[in-house]
């Protein structure tokens, strides 16, 4: 980013943001939950577009400019995804809170992978205590998480990666950063100390 700005567009709740370099500009996407919708501005901070959808959580953008939003409204805990201008295109999850594979409950951070070999979206499955890893169409391919042991969650918010894939999960509750591999496999672990409750993650490029 060239600039710190400020809109007051009126945000209510902002948790989450994405930024993506479009011909050579970024454009910053902020998830406004309590207004139910996801808000696009240009790098100078001027409103693009809105997409509107009931209660997003967590946002990412993939290398093509697709969007793609976590929703956990009455009845309807899914992945959006969206064109670069805004346009629907598909949605996956549930009606309702569910356990099984591919279904969801409250999710909250995303992460994308995509390399020349595969990508991977990466979904923070909050009130399953677990992350569930997905093609970037939507199928299921593996989860993990539950409990307080080492390599395992309990209410997890928020994720990254870095650029060698590696996951690393707020493990909110349990009050500590993990680190997995893209399937699952516990590498490292920090406590966080003074009794916070990590919830969300930075990676830093170097």
């Amino acid at each position: 980013m060239k600039k710190v700005w400020y809109n007051n567009e009126g945000f209510i709740r902002s948790d989450y943001i994405a930024i993506h370099n479009e011909n050579n500009e970024d454009v910053v996407y902020i998830s406004d939950f309590l207004n139910d919708c996801i808000r696009r501005y240009d790098e100078e901070g001027s409103l693009i577009n809105k997409i509107s959808i009931t209660k997003p959580s967590g946002i990412a953008v993939d290398q093509n400019g697709n969007l793609y939003v976590a929703s956990y409204a009455t009845n309807d805990n899914s992945i959006y995804q969206y064109d670069k201008n805004g346009q629907f295109i598909s949605k996956w999850g549930n009606s309702k809170n569910s356990y099984d594979n591919g279904q969801l409950n409250t999710p909250k951070g995303i992460a994308i992978y995509e390399n020349f070999q595969s990508k991977s979206i990466f979904v923070v499955d909050s009130e399953n205590n677990r992350i569930q890893r997905f093609t970037i169409d939507g199928k299921f391919i593996e989860r993990w998480g539950t409990g307080n042991d080492k390599g395992e969650l309990n209410n997890p918010r928020g994720i990254n990666l870095d650029d060698s894939g590696n996951v690393y999960i707020a493990d909110s509750l349990n009050k500590r950063i993990q680190v997995f591999n893209q399937n699952g496999i516990f590498q490292n672990k920090w406590d966080i100390y003074n009794n916070y409750e990590s919830s969300r993650i930075l990676i830093n490029a170097e």
